[in-house]
């Protein structure tokens, strides 16, 4: 039987002052998403990190040896730009991971967030195939 996992690795950068309430929300939103019926648990890691990364400071995301819920990611980013009122964007990007050859089950996708905005998500094979589709198709490929 085959296994099916997505992973990931972004990170939120945010001013010092602001990591004390990002660690709040952080433990706040992770005791949400254990009531998540599908995991029962938070599905990623989220740890401070403070001038570890380029000098950066902010919030690092990642997925165990299991994989990550992205959508975990999402929430829990969500809530930090939201009420830490971030003004910068945050992107993450994700890949899919099969242990069998199954069709159609590598790939990923990617998000974005920005405070007061909906979220955008884009899956890698939904978004060429509309390409492929409603066009515009790239030069090389409108060729007949």
């Amino acid at each position: 039987m085959a296994t099916h996992f997505q992973n990931s690795s972004s990170f939120l950068s945010l001013n010092k002052d602001q990591l004390e309430k990002a660690h709040e929300i952080i433990d706040r939103v992770r005791e949400e998403l254990k009531d998540d019926p599908e995991e029962g648990y938070c599905g990623c890691h989220a740890v401070i990190q403070i001038e570890r990364l380029d000098s950066r400071n902010g919030v690092l995301f990642y997925g165990g040896l299991e994989g990550i819920n992205i959508t975990h990611v999402e929430k829990i980013a969500r809530a930090i730009i939201e009420e830490l009122e971030v003004n910068e964007p945050f992107f993450c990007s994700y890949s899919y991971h099969c242990s069998e050859p199954v069709v159609d089950e590598f790939g990923g996708g990617a998000f974005a967030i920005m405070r007061g905005r909906e979220t955008v998500w884009i899956d890698a094979m939904s978004y060429v195939k509309d390409i492929f589709h409603n066009g515009p198709l790239p030069e090389e490929l409108n060729e007949e």
